[in-house]
């Protein structure tokens, strides 16, 4: 069949030629229509066709070609030569279509012979199968008729080989059973259980032929003998447990037991309870019939009679008992739910006192542990099954002996005590001696949270759900009244100290990082569905803030020393000072404040996040305050802005030593950049405002602000008169727009200290205008020159206002961490005089007609400058002023 097919067209060429052959007419046409596109008229030296698409088009027009081919009567001469090409070109076209006529007629003939072909082998194919099958089912009967016999035969083989394995079985039984009954009254347990189970395991081959009446006689005379011994058994056990065990019955009782276990697990289970009940039968006719016995004054001899009579199991009988029967804990189980049962009843008909109940509690809790470590398991946590390190099944099985579950719903009593016992607490530690910065905080503090955290283990060991719960929101509200009336108290109290504040401050640090190790150990101890509900973020968050008002005090501390040390600058009469000589009297008066307070709130400081934080606002709040004086001596002249900044560099040296040995260069950075603003603002003043030019230039180039507000407040502070300010601000536009036309990122928009100083206006102390701390009443009042006195007339409420000094998002590095070699120095001899020399240079390089003062002459002085100067002394200058 396949040789047949190999020698016809393949089927996709024989559907080729039959689709040929039907488009043929359809290709004829368009061969034709073709023909005027192959054979265009050539006219004006153009060819003009008509596009395929239109001569293969269904709906074709002749007359359209046509007008395309004789567009003209002109073109008509050429009518001849194109009918001739046509007519070629049709002849072309018959021919081809007679070809494919002949090859489509020889493609149906192969096609067709190919196709009978096919069919011939497939019905020889077909008429083979059968008769394949035909000869397969005579073999099969064939097979059939000669095993039939032999099959037969093996079923008769199978059947002798089963009855007589069951006749043997049957003797087998029968010898076993009979010997059984013979041994039944010997009380030779041991062999009558070896017995017993070959009886019983020969049964069970039985079961399906108990519809025979011999064999269902003889499985309930089997039933019947195991019955008997098991009373025989439970008989031994009675009298010998009422008359006292010798060695020998032991043995005879350890033998019965293994007689029981092969009776199965209701014989086990009987003896079981018979023991346990007779063991504490005694215990609960004493304990239960009773009323004093069973009280919980009692509960220690409860304990002792149960731990007697599980030493008495182990010690005699637990070699009678097979391990696999687990006696020990179903003795210890039972005797804990009488127990517990007991305690409930006790309990419901007269409530305890907190003291009997936490110490009968104990008790439990102790008995517990002394069962845990009998049982081989650990000890329990709490009375809780929801906390439990153990697997489900370790917990269902150690549930029995929680005999202090029984106390659960009387554990708000313990919570209430410790209510009481935190009140008492409090009301302790606010009649306590204030202590001295000896101690690293309040010793109340250390005591608080000691024993909150010994009571929460204690709590833990009671329960570790909705009690240890309550007691955690009794620890938060003492917390808050810590913070309250121990702590932010000290500060509406009337006068505190410097050694108060930082006393408070070092306690606020030491709660609060406590509080958040109370909270994870809580969390630790804790039932899963109350983890989620300890938080003490409020009170962690009420110390933070306590921290950051008290580091606030201390800073307005070291302000008001600066106040009252930069009050003498109002006496000198800065508009009409003439020449600058040394530094002036009020410096002296500030450096030696500010050590003096300093060195006694840093020494005592400690941390070195406390002391960088409180050196930080320090020079802040210097700046700020220095500068609010600058207003208040205006107008200052060029000579008293020298002078000034005399001034400044011999404040700043004071700065920089006030750590001591501890200054760092980031502390010296922060220092050169707070004083650096002073010194831009004094390096403006000290240049004349004539030519206004060469005066905008030098502000531009050295403050680099934009702000017209700002310039205005220069020109108020240098005592220019208003009538200058139109000019003086029409300059100054004009350079500041061609300064950002220029680089439009070359100025701020505002200077950071010009932007917060007040100019008009101001009537009010510098400290109170710019530093932000003091309140009307004043809040350091007394703490000047060294003064002992105490900070007097703090108030606010009893929470902290001040930002927390320190928290996890906000870590610097430690400024205060490593000694550094880089402190500043007094300026060394001749600085003044130099600098005295370039500030002149400057002035009168601004005031010389012709002469106008950009920005590059000034980078040539004060480059000049630095170059007379020490690495220390050079900051006194920088070279643009910005900070």
């Amino acid at each position: 069949m396949v040789g047949a097919m190999s020698g016809c067209w393949p089927a996709r060429d024989f559907h080729h030629v039959y689709e040929h052959a039907q488009q043929t007419s359809t290709s004829a046409s368009v061969l034709a229509r073709q023909a005027a596109v192959r054979y265009g008229v050539m006219h004006g030296g153009e060819s003009e066709r008509l596009p395929a698409s239109q001569l293969t088009a269904q709906d074709y027009s002749p007359t359209d070609h046509l007008d395309a081919l004789f567009p003209s009567l002109e073109s008509l001469s050429l009518l001849p030569r194109i009918e001739s090409k046509l007519i070629r070109h049709e002849i072309q076209l018959r021919h081809a279509i007679a070809e494919m006529q002949e090859r489509v007629t020889a493609n149906k003939e192969i096609a067709a012979e190919c196709v009978g072909r096919v069919e011939e082998k497939l019905k020889l194919l077909h008429d083979e199968i059968s008769t394949t099958q035909a000869k397969a089912g005579q073999a099969e009967d064939f097979v059939s008729s000669v095993t039939k016999e032999i099959r037969r035969l093996d079923t008769a083989k199978r059947n002798v080989a089963a009855t007589m394995t069951i006749v043997k079985r049957l003797q087998m039984l029968i010898s076993a059973f009979d010997q059984l009954q013979r041994l039944a009254s010997s009380k030779k347990y041991a062999e009558t259980a070896s017995l017993l189970s070959a009886v019983l395991q020969l049964m069970t081959h039985f079961k399906a032929y108990r519809s025979i009446p011999q064999i269902a006689v003889l499985s309930q005379e089997i039933a019947d003998l195991q019955r008997s011994l098991l009373e025989q058994v439970a008989s031994d056990f009675e009298g010998y447990f009422s008359t006292g065990l010798s060695p020998q019955t032991r043995i005879v009782l350890t033998q019965g037991c293994q007689l029981v276990e092969v009776l199965g697990d209701g014989p086990k289970e009987r003896i079981s309870t018979w023991y346990i009940n007779s063991q504490l039968r005694e215990y609960r006719n004493v304990f239960r019939g009773h009323e004093e016995a069973g009280s919980l004054d009692n509960l220690s001899r409860r304990y002792a009679w149960l731990k007697r009579v599980f030493r008495s199991y182990e010690d005699e009988h637990a070699q009678i008992f097979p391990e696999s029967w687990h006696l020990q804990e179903q003795l210890i189980r039972q005797g804990c739910e009488s127990t517990k049962e007991d305690l409930v009843t006790v309990m419901a008909r007269s409530r305890p006192n907190i003291k009997l109940l936490l110490q009968a509690l104990q008790e439990t809790l102790d008995f517990e542990r002394y069962l845990g470590e009998r049982m081989g398991a650990a000890p329990r946590a709490s009375i809780d099954s929801v906390k439990s390190v153990h697997s489900d099944a370790s917990d269902k099985q150690q549930r029995g002996y929680r005999i202090s579950e029984a106390f659960e719903p009387y554990l708000n009593l313990f919570v209430d005590m410790q209510d009481q016992v935190l009140s008492g607490m409090l009301a302790g530690y606010r009649s306590a001696p204030w202590p001295t910065l000896d101690e690293p905080a309040l010793p109340s503090s250390a005591d608080l949270f000691y024993f909150y955290l010994t009571t929460t283990t204690q709590c833990a060991e009671i329960s570790t759900g909705a009690p240890l719960w309550e007691f955690a929101k009794v620890m938060a509200k003492y917390l808050n009244q810590y913070h309250d009336l121990i702590l932010a108290s000290k500060y509406s109290n009337g006068v505190v100290t410097v050694e108060e504040i930082i006393m408070v401050l070092r306690t606020a640090e030491y709660c609060s990082e406590t509080t958040l190790q109370l909270e994870e150990r809580i969390k630790q101890l804790i039932s899963p569905p109350f983890v989620e509900r300890i938080t003490y973020q409020y009170q962690h968050s009420q110390f933070l803030s306590l921290m950051g008002r008290s580091m606030d005090l201390l800073v307005s501390h070291l302000d008001r020393v600066v106040d009252t040390a930069l009050r003498d600058m109002l006496k000198i009469s800065w508009s009409s000072m003439s020449e600058s000589g040394d530094q002036s009297q009020y410096v002296s008066l500030l450096s030696a404040g500010l050590l003096r307070e300093g060195k006694r709130v840093l020494h005592n400081l400690g941390k070195d996040r406390f002391i960088r934080s409180f050196c930080d606002r320090l020079v802040e709040n210097f700046v700020r305050c220095y500068s609010g004086y600058i207003v208040k001596c205006k107008p200052i002249n060029e000579v008293a802005a020298e002078q000034m900044l005399l001034d400044i560099y011999s404040i700043k040296a004071t700065l920089l030593n006030l750590p001591g040995a501890e200054t760092t260069a980031a502390y010296a950075a922060i220092v050169s950049k707070q004083i650096g603003r002073l010194e831009t603002l004094l390096k403006v003043l000290h240049v004349s405002v004539n030519p206004p030019e060469g005066f905008v230039a030098n502000y531009i180039f050295i403050i680099a602000d934009a702000s017209v507000g700002n310039f205005v407040k220069v020109l108020d502070i240098k005592g220019v008169s208003r009538q200058q300010h139109g000019r003086l601000i029409d300059v100054f536009n004009k350079q500041v727009n061609a300064a950002r036309r220029e680089d439009p990122a070359s100025l701020d928009n505002s200077h950071p200290l010009l932007d917060k100083l007040q100019v008009l206006g101001d009537a009010r102390s510098p400290v109170e205008s710019h530093s932000g701390i003091f309140s009307k009443d004043g809040l350091l009042g007394g703490l000047t020159h060294g003064s002992a006195g105490g900070i007097a007339g703090i108030g606010g409420g009893s929470h902290g206002l001040g930002s927390p000094v320190h928290s996890p998002v906000h870590e610097r590095q430690s400024y205060f961490r490593s000694p550094s070699t880089a402190q500043a120095r007094p300026p060394p001899e001749g600085v003044k005089q130099s600098m005295q020399s370039d500030l002149s240079s400057l002035q009168s390089r601004s005031s010389t007609p012709g002469m106008p003062l950009d920005g590059r002459f000034v980078e040539r002085q004060f480059g000049k400058l630095f170059s007379k100067r020490s690495s220390s002394a050079a900051s006194l200058f920088q070279g643009n002023g910005n900070p």
